[in-house]
């Protein structure tokens, strides 16, 4: 070592060899096809030292850029590692550095580093969820699979909202990660009346061009039993779809071998989007 990196040598310090890495979250250390392998150091604390031993991957980050971080709790890692990208409206504005167990080896902590120009989109109120991979929820005769983004399903990622009255965030304060948006309550909430003959139930999934974007929360009849409401729980990032003109409808059960699977999981209300303003209150 150079005489001046001397004092960067301390009990706590650690090293560890940089290389190609290609993982689920991306490739790392491609600077090394033309420099070569090397060490990497983080300077630590405690008493000096002068033997190491190298650890197998880069360690979590020394939290000094500027940004902010928090801390999730959640009782799985399910798809999320280090790596994994923080998401807001499907746009990336951070990232996961770390994945540990807690103290009482009960809880999977979650550290996230936020960038700075992304922060004021976080407040004391803001719910952050799982949107990685494929989500499956089975409950027979009712089967869903939930496809998030292609990203997402390769490299795991977390989305959130913040509610506009969520209050000031204190940093320090351990934050829960929910299983999806329905869990965090950030789904956009929807009506639409069904003549009341129509065979839903809750938990009837919404789709639109194959895509499960939603399910009904609950159904309600009207005072002459004519009609009946159904409370639907549509995925945030499918907002767009729910404009002026768009239709809901419930397709006859029409038998095919090549949708067995309705055997399983029913009918799905289809959603076609339309072409007027967005409008995501009550639909007829």
């Amino acid at each position: 070592m150079a005489s001046e990196a001397e004092p960067l040598l301390h009990e706590n310090t650690r090293f560890w060899l940089v290389k190609p890495q290609v993982s689920l979250s991306g490739v790392r250390g491609l600077e090394t096809l033309l420099s070569g392998y090397y060490i990497g150091i983080q300077p630590g604390d405690g008493e000096d030292r002068r033997e190491f031993v190298a650890d197998s991957e880069p360690p979590p980050s020394s939290k000094d850029k500027p940004g902010l971080y928090l801390t999730l709790s959640s009782d799985s890692a399910a798809s999320v590692y280090r790596g994994s990208k923080l998401f807001y409206r499907d746009i990336q504005v951070g990232e996961v550095i770390d994945v540990k167990l807690g103290k009482a080896k009960q809880q999977v902590l979650i550290d996230l580093y936020v960038e700075s120009k992304y922060s004021e989109l976080i407040n004391g109120g803001t719910r952050f969820w799982n949107a990685s991979g494929i989500s499956i929820k089975a409950d027979l005769p009712k089967l869903d699979i939930k496809f998030d983004s292609l990203a997402s399903i390769v490299a795991g990622g977390i989305s959130f909202y913040t509610p506009a009255d969520g209050g000031e965030l204190n940093p320090d304060t351990v934050l829960p990660l929910y299983s999806d948006y329905e869990a965090a309550e950030d789904g956009v909430a929807v009506t639409v009346k069904f003549p009341a003959r129509t065979p839903l139930s809750e938990g009837t999934k919404v789709v639109s061009q194959e895509i499960v974007i939603g399910r009904i929360q609950k159904l309600e009849f009207n005072n002459d039993l004519t009609t009946q409401t159904a409370h639907l729980l549509i995925d945030p990032r499918a907002k767009p779809l729910l404009r002026a003109g768009s239709q809901f409808w419930l397709p006859k059960p029409d038998f095919d071998i090549t949708q067995i699977g309705q055997l399983f999981d029913g009918n799905a209300i289809q959603l076609q989007p339309g072409p007027g303003i967005p409008c995501s209150a009550s639909l007829p």
